[in-house]
């Protein structure tokens, strides 16, 4: 359990660190976005736009999702080789 802890100690430090450089919101979340080609053909086509429109909003409100988001984005950033 030792790893655990380690690794929950260095997300506490990274954030804190992030929080008083001013980078912390923008790494802290995320933004559903679609492809440049998927917006193109959405565009001619109104009840898809409809369809991924609540989509979007599903996955954007998605607590599960934006803290799996966190997690692997945590994971990254402090695994990285330099």
């Amino acid at each position: 359990m030792q790893r655990g802890t380690d690794f929950t100690k260095r997300v506490a430090t990274k954030r804190a660190v992030l929080k008083q450089s001013g980078s912390a919101d923008s790494l802290s979340s995320y933004r559903v976005l679609n492809s440049p080609g998927k917006d193109s053909r959405l565009a001619v086509d109104e009840y898809a736009r409809s369809a991924n429109d609540r989509w979007k909003q599903a996955l954007a409100e998605d607590i599960a999702l934006r803290e799996t988001y966190q997690i692997v984005h945590d994971y990254i950033t402090l695994t990285k080789k330099p």
